[in-house]
């Protein structure tokens, strides 16, 4: 999905890029320039939209658990602070560079869509103990295993039934004092 949205935000960058190169100043005679330039406006939209939500996921993804609350706070910050700076540039930049504002964009989300390919591991369809593999985090794993050692010290299985000998015993767990 990221890819994807990547890709939509490049083309409508250079749509948009080229509509006001070739018709500025003239959207009173050409109409249907400007009503296309609005709607590549939107279809960009479109892809920011599913491109920032995946890099969300991604981003809380790739931490470890113990620092995930710490690093998306920045990670936050650092995104908002960015689109401050664009929203706070792009007029200047449209009246300075004019459709070269849209090329600019539109490269910079072909180094995104570049780092992508080449940086970001594939990440779908895949459980969450394999992500923790993917992205080095051994907390969940760990944690499965300590599950693991309660469960056998408490005689049942994963499932939360009872072992084979209890069932033919009879024997129930009604409390136990578990120690790590």
């Amino acid at each position: 999905m990221l890819k994807l949205g990547l890709c939509i935000m490049i083309v409508g960058h250079a749509v948009v890029a080229g509509i006001i190169g070739k018709y500025s100043g003239q959207f009173d005679v050409y109409t249907g320039a400007g009503i296309a330039g609005a709607a590549f406006i939107y279809i960009y939209m479109i892809g920011y939209g599913v491109t920032s939500i995946n890099m969300n996921v991604i981003s809380s993804e790739i931490f470890p658990s113990q620092h995930r609350s710490q690093a998306m706070a920045m990670i936050f910050a650092v995104n908002w602070m960015c689109n401050w700076a664009v929203a706070w540039a792009t007029p200047v930049m449209l009246e300075k560079i004019k459709f070269g504002t849209f090329l600019i964009f539109a490269c910079s989300c072909i180094g995104m869509l570049l780092w992508t390919i080449f940086v970001v591991p594939e990440t779908s369809h895949k459980t969450v103990e394999e992500m923790d593999i993917l992205f080095k985090d051994q907390l969940a794993s760990d944690q499965a295993a300590r599950m693991a050692r309660i469960f056998e010290r408490l005689g049942l299985t994963r499932g939360g039934h009872l072992s084979t000998q209890e069932s033919k015993t009879g024997a129930s767990i009604e409390h136990h004092d578990v120690k790590n």
